[in-house]
């Protein structure tokens, strides 16, 4: 465990006199680092006077060092062996390396420390580096994993835990850095014609991005019909092979003059310059897209394999983001898949007609689509426009379709309910029409509420139980135990209810993970946790419940209406 390779950048443009110090921990990918980024901007524009420092890997964060700097009083760049445990290590290191990483720290007086990164490695720095308070995944002297706040239970629940997510990442760790932050106000221009298109056809793995050759299709077809365009594409230096492709390519001989192939040949900082005269983005979900929503860019997003569109599209109105519709999607990291079907079911087709009209317009609509489009095509797909709620929260609305998804429409209950549960805020939104397999599962899972607040009721019982014989004159233990092993059945009952009702899982994961982190140093006040924890989630259950009561009633009386006005015209 090497940890003496950490070097703090201190170049800024902030002035050093904030009151409170604010230590972020990022130790991912860059994508999430501008996300990151993007929420401690959005906090700065509200609190200027705190100041915000980055602890993030050297290989991610040195190549956006032109940009954190803008935001943050100092970024410090862990190298690859810090906090690397090997078998080599002897106690001895250990201990000095952890000394080291404590003496480079020491001197910040961090306020608060915030752990954005929910690994291992992330959750053992967070926890040697002194700080008044810490968030997000930490362990304790007993090695165990302990995640105090509300927001990091959620985002260690349901982040990358299926498609049912409904918040942004941005907007998750606003949400950890601050109550009801409103989101960053950049006015776009107005929409001018598209000639410059920045295109970056790439992703951090194969399961995220097409084959070359469906985006040299899009190339030709969109330098062989719009003769007033320019096309740039982007990429890192292990991507140089692909645009030797393109290069090659015999579609595109003959529009080389327009097609400019700069994969290879420019740093991050010189995308984001380039990125100022560029009038739409488009490719896959990457960091090229998050760099352009920073810049103001116009996007549109080909989503596929283990993308979770609604936690990484790139952040900011207008934005436009395209998915397959297949069942497997998304998937997750370990999942063996060889033929890739969410691949086939987007078609070049498909981004093709939504960039020609919104090259056209500046946007991207239902009957365009429809008129311009197979229906066999579009049925494989959905496009999403981005949108801030009047809260301020990212949100992706279906251009294509009236009737949702099952996941759109759970997704869109649960952000209203954790808005309420977790933020006490209230966002208006629309009924859904939902389809009706929609419509079947939603009725189903009703029963599955019922028995999930029925054993949250029982949980908030036996808790209660405990607590009166703990209080009496004379407590027995083996009523304690007694009560104590109901409350460990009615876990292993709330497990079958996941299996059996698989759209319950967020709440359920939620509350699994609060369980796990229970406040208390004995078993009166872990039991008087407990009961305000089945307290908590009864009240969850209550206005999922709720929700889902008013959405088939709204189903209803829509049908109604429609069957009624079917019988007039007849």
């Amino acid at each position: 465990m090497k940890a003496n390779n950490i070097v703090a950048d201190t170049r800024n443009n902030i002035p050093e006199n904030a009151t409170k110090t604010i230590c972020l921990i990022q130790l991912t990918r860059i994508g999430d680092i501008l996300q990151t980024y993007q929420a401690a901007e959005i906090f700065k524009q509200q609190y200027p006077h705190y100041k915000l420092i980055l602890i993030a890997r050297s290989r991610f964060a040195h190549p956006l060092s032109f940009l954190l700097r803008n935001v943050f009083a100092k970024t410090y760049y862990l190298d690859n062996n810090v906090l690397n445990i090997d078998s080599s290590d002897n106690l001895v290191d250990l201990v000095n390396s952890c000394k080291a990483v404590i003496d480079n720290f020491k001197n910040e007086s961090i306020s608060v420390l915030i752990n954005l990164s929910f690994s291992k490695s992330s959750g053992y720095l967070a926890s040697i580096i002194p700080a008044e308070h810490k968030l997000g995944l930490v362990y304790d002297a007993a090695n165990n994993v302990v995640i105090k706040d509300k927001w990091s239970q959620y985002i260690y629940s349901n982040v990358m835990g299926g498609p049912l997510n409904p918040f942004n990442l941005v907007d998750l760790f606003k949400s950890m850095l601050g109550h009801n932050l409103p989101a960053l106000n950049k006015e776009r221009p107005t929409f001018k014609k598209v000639s410059h298109i920045l295109i970056h056809p790439f992703a951090s793995h194969d399961k995220k991005m097409w084959k070359i050759n469906k985006w040299e299709e899009i190339l030709y077809q969109l330098l062989k019909n719009s003769p007033d365009i320019t096309i740039s594409i982007v990429g890192s230096h292990d991507e140089v092979i692909h645009g030797e492709g393109i290069d090659n390519s015999p579609l595109l001989q003959k529009y080389k003059e327009r097609l400019h192939n700069l994969i290879g040949k420019t740093s991050l900082e010189d995308i984001y310059n380039l990125l100022g005269n560029i009038d739409l983005f488009i490719g896959h979900d990457s960091m090229v897209g998050h760099l352009a929503s920073i810049k103001n860019v116009p996007t549109i997003t080909i989503s596929l394999g283990t993308v979770r569109a609604r936690e990484t599209s790139p952040y900011g109105e207008n934005n436009y983001t395209i998915t397959p519709q297949t069942n497997c999607f998304p998937c997750f990291p370990n999942d063996k898949c060889e033929f890739h079907q969410c691949h086939f079911d987007v078609s070049y087709q498909v981004l093709y007609s939504a960039l020609k009209e919104y090259i056209e317009t500046g946007s991207i609509t239902k009957d365009y689509q429809l008129k311009n489009s197979s229906c066999f095509h579009l049925n494989a797909v959905a496009i999403y426009k981005s949108k801030l709620s009047p809260i301020g929260f990212f949100q992706l609305e279906n251009v294509l379709e009236e009737k949702c998804s099952v996941n759109d429409v759970f997704s869109m209950l649960y952000r209203i309910s954790w808005q309420f549960i977790l933020n006490n805020s209230e966002e208006p939104q629309d009924f859904l029409t939902l389809t009706t397999k929609s419509h079947q599962i939603l009725l189903n899972s009703l029963s599955g509420l019922q028995h999930l607040y029925e054993l949250s009721d029982f949980g908030k019982k036996y808790s209660r139980y405990i607590l009166e014989e703990i209080s009496s004159s004379v407590p027995r233990l083996e009523k304690i135990k007694e009560y104590s092993t109901k409350i460990d059945e009615i876990d292993g009952l709330t497990k079958l209810v996941k299996q059996t009702h698989p759209h319950l899982s967020p709440v359920i994961d939620f509350y699994t993970v609060q369980k796990g982190n229970l406040a208390g140093n004995n078993i009166v006040e872990l039991t008087e946790s407990s009961f305000l924890l089945y307290n908590d989630a009864i009240n969850t259950i209550s206005v999922l419940y709720e929700l889902i009561e008013k959405t088939i009633a709204e189903h209803k009386t829509k049908n109604r209406i429609t069957d009624n006005l079917t019988e007039q015209n007849y």
